[in-house]
């Protein structure tokens, strides 16, 4: 039933409506205790940024969609790492590149990101780079 309703929602999704509900997915899937569970909900918000409208991507240039996207991407990235996903992990930070950022620990950020284990990280726009 879960499924189901996600999948049709996520078709009728603005971008912002679309960054929301990926980051109540990935909130959710870090609170779980439910490993299963949180590799589905992991799954559902790879699905919904996935289907992220490619005008949102060519249209936002530094926009709060396209940095929506690109920290999504990462905290998916890190998520998936916690729970033994690398190899999905890897291919979300890819993402973030894809969507025009990097990122850097502890450096200088366009907009930084706060993760455990004292670790600060920063996603930096790409022709912003030496």
């Amino acid at each position: 039933m879960f499924r189901s309703t996600a999948s049709s929602l996520k078709s009728t999704l603005s971008p912002q409506q679309t960054l929301e509900y990926t980051h109540l997915c990935l909130e959710n899937a870090r609170k779980t205790e439910d490993f299963e569970l949180s590799l589905q909900l992991c799954r559902d918000a790879e699905t919904t940024l996935s289907r992220m409208k490619s005008a949102s991507h060519s249209q936002e240039k530094d926009g709060p969609i396209r940095v929506g996207v690109a920290t999504a991407y990462f905290n998916l990235g890190k998520l998936q790492d916690s729970l033994g996903k690398s190899d999905k992990a890897q291919t979300s930070f890819r993402k973030v590149e894809q969507w025009g950022y990097v990122t850097r620990k502890n450096s200088s950020p366009m907009c930084t990101i706060a993760e455990g284990g004292g670790e600060t990280f920063s996603l930096t726009p790409l022709m912003s780079l030496p």
